[in-house]
């Protein structure tokens, strides 16, 4: 039986209007004022909600979270660890430079990986600026060009000469356990 996928999303209703004609004559003290203010609460964290799940399409080289969740650890559980709740994602970009000639470059990605990270996406794109092409490839592209990362380092290896790509960026999506 599949899951009902429809509850997952950022929706924010749009019918949730406040007349300021209606307002005006509502004492303060009064449980119209009072059911007013929960109706306002109400809204402004629906728009916090759906605000804070969205994918951003923010990218830096700093971490960032970017809205989306991961399913739960089903290694944790409620009576050995925290409860498992939905992993947030978290996002980078490494600034790699220029693409190795048949060899292995190594730029430090600066991340403090520990034994609770997960990785879920690492790819690359890289610019000839001269040639005006671009090639993008991931950490299974192991024909000419793989990606892996390590405790301190994203790696890239080349079977071939890959130096007029001279631009670099690396994505990195992980989850922290």
């Amino acid at each position: 039986m599949m899951s009902d996928k429809s509850k997952y999303g950022s929706f924010v209703p749009t019918t949730n209007i406040y007349s300021i004609e209606n307002l005006k004559d509502i004492k303060l003290d009064s449980p119209e004022f009072r059911n007013f203010l929960v109706r306002l609460r109400n809204t402004v964290n629906q728009l916090a909600i759906s605000s804070n799940a969205k994918v951003s399409g923010f990218y830096d080289t700093d971490e960032f979270v970017t809205g989306e969740l991961f399913f739960k650890n089903p290694n944790l559980n409620s009576t050995t660890d925290r409860p498992p709740t939905l992993r947030p994602i978290t996002f980078t970009v490494i600034n790699f430079g220029s693409l190795p000639n048949t060899a292995t470059k190594s730029v430090a990605h600066g991340l403090d990986i520990s034994s609770n990270w997960s990785f879920i996406n690492a790819y690359a794109t890289a610019t000839d600026t001269t040639g005006l092409t671009s090639i993008q490839f991931d950490y299974s592209d192991a024909a000419t060009l793989s990606i892996d990362v390590d405790g301190t380092n994203v790696n890239i290896t080349s079977i071939d000469d890959k130096t007029a790509y001279d631009t670099c960026y690396v994505f990195l999506k992980y989850i922290k356990n």
